[in-house]
């Protein structure tokens, strides 16, 4: 993958259209049914207001010990950390670092307008499509980073899950990444 590539995923992405439904190849990926979101989700909802039935039935998904990818721009990397913006900084690259940024960025942005609303980001008063689109800024953002300086790994796999149609939300401990 190169920018231009990414540019052009970004563009055609369905954005968010096949949610809930199975995901193929499923190596390293763990799909999640919009039977097994709805109930997780509305049991997530509960457990904040400490519920005890609610947190023992979300310990019964066995995605459910996940962590969220980023959903905003503001986030942290949890897989690079700074080590990208390091090494564009010992390259001399800084500023096309930024600029290539801010360009997927605002590109991400029109192309996220496209959207339609799905029924699955919204599950009794928990509405996820801010967290799902903000997750997919910061990703685009992201894979144009690992392209810039030459080490596409993680967000660049996670930009293909999106462009398959689906909100790659979580990752289990042992790298799996959860998708609905």
């Amino acid at each position: 993958m190169n920018i231009a590539t990414l540019k052009n995923l970004i563009q055609t992405t369905p954005w968010f259209s096949t949610l809930g439904q199975p995901y193929r190849p499923k190596e390293k990926v763990i799909s999640v049914s919009g039977e097994q979101w709805t109930p997780f989700i509305s049991a997530l909802t509960e457990a904040e207001f400490g519920l005890l039935h609610d947190r023992i039935a979300l310990e019964t998904f066995p995605f459910a010990d996940f962590d969220w990818l980023p959903t905003t721009i503001y986030d942290d990397d949890p897989v690079h950390k700074e080590r990208l913006v390091e090494k564009a900084r010992l390259e001399g690259r800084e500023k096309d670092f930024k600029a290539v940024r801010v360009e997927i960025f605002r590109l991400t942005q029109v192309a996220l307008r496209s959207a339609s609303a799905h029924p699955l980001l919204v599950v009794g008063p928990t509405d996820t499509t801010g967290a799902a689109r903000g997750g997919a800024l910061f990703a685009c953002r992201a894979a144009a980073a690992e392209l810039l300086v030459d080490q596409p790994g993680f967000w660049c796999d996670i930009i293909l899950l999106y462009h398959a149609g689906h909100w790659p939300f979580g990752r289990m401990k042992s790298g799996e990444v959860v998708i609905l």
